[in-house]
């Protein structure tokens, strides 16, 4: 009587079920619209009709790295190594010591990373620069800004108290050492001095990126 009960109550269930929809059909459909969206990179602002926003590379056409003049990185090493040493033996090689002598080490390289030498790279549509080996510390210069180009000898102490990011107003610097550099020139009578080893190759080279880049863009 049991079985008899239970199959009448499946009869009545199949009877509202729509026909010729098999169970867990309109799941799978919507699982799959989704999972071709994401392979096929489309995310939610798109299907409303914003275009999705892609972050893209450009293949670097010139890379160009100025370290330190030998003599400030030699210094700056010395020094590191030589307060570390300090605090070490002032502390008679106790924990605290070892501890703060690590962190200055630590600290040193850090800075080292983030301040040591220029980095120059022309991409196709750009001129990006940053300072140390980690790029926190970065430039950009779409070409579409670029007025003119010219290597020059300068005083970098004199014009600009020094190395690094420097200058003030419509004249700035992004150098590491030397007196050589390609001055960018920008709208409004701004120039920006850019230290090279080697600025007259730096030059040609942004000469031709910008060359076919406005042949790119017609």
């Amino acid at each position: 009587m049991i079985a008899g009960e239970a199959a009448g109550r499946l009869q009545v269930l199949t009877l509202f079920r729509a026909p010729g929809r098999p169970r867990g059909a309109g799941r799978r459909k919507r699982f799959g619209a989704a999972e071709g969206t994401r392979l096929a990179g489309v995310t939610p602002a798109t299907r409303s009709g914003t275009e999705p926003r892609l972050k893209t590379r450009e293949r670097t056409r010139y890379h160009e790295r100025t370290p330190w003049a030998p003599w400030l990185n030699f210094v700056y090493r010395a020094a590191v190594v030589l307060g570390a040493l300090s605090v070490f033996w002032d502390s008679r090689g106790g924990t605290a010591g070892m501890v703060f002598a690590t962190a200055i080490v630590a600290g040193g390289w850090g800075l080292l990373a983030v301040l040591g030498g220029l980095t120059v790279r022309v991409e196709e549509t750009r001129v990006v620069m940053h300072l140390g080996s980690v790029a926190l510390l970065k430039k950009t210069v779409p070409f579409e800004e670029i007025v003119s180009l010219e290597s020059v000898s300068y005083r970098p102490l004199r014009e600009f108290g020094g190395w690094g990011v420097r200058g003030w107003g419509k004249k700035k610097a992004w150098t590491a050492r030397g007196d050589r550099a390609v001055v960018i020139g920008l709208g409004e009578d701004r120039r920006l001095y850019v230290g090279s080893d080697h600025p007259e190759r730096l030059e040609e080279v942004l000469r031709g990126a910008l060359a076919d880049w406005e042949k790119r863009s017609g």
